[in-house]
């Protein structure tokens, strides 16, 4: 049996021509940090939520949590 792999072809839109895409976001570790940073520097995606593991990280903002500045329009953590 042989699997195949597909990858997505990259999403290009700009936000003048196309609607933000809304997006949710589990996971604030090494991988998930690099993740989160891609998600709040593009500017056609809105960062709507953020689910984390550590009660301590619970109510920080997104942009601190992965060494950014304050991220716009985002949501505050939930607890796990």
């Amino acid at each position: 049996m042989s699997v195949t792999t597909a990858r997505a072809a990259p999403v290009i839109s700009t936000p003048d021509t196309a609607a933000k895409r809304r997006v949710v976001h589990v996971g604030t570790g090494m991988t998930g940090s690099v993740a989160l940073r891609a998600i709040i520097d593009d500017p056609a995606l809105d960062l709507v939520g953020l689910k984390v593991s550590s009660p301590a990280k619970v109510g920080t903002d997104a942009g601190k949590l992965c060494g950014r500045p304050i991220a716009r329009q985002t949501r505050r953590g939930t607890k796990a």
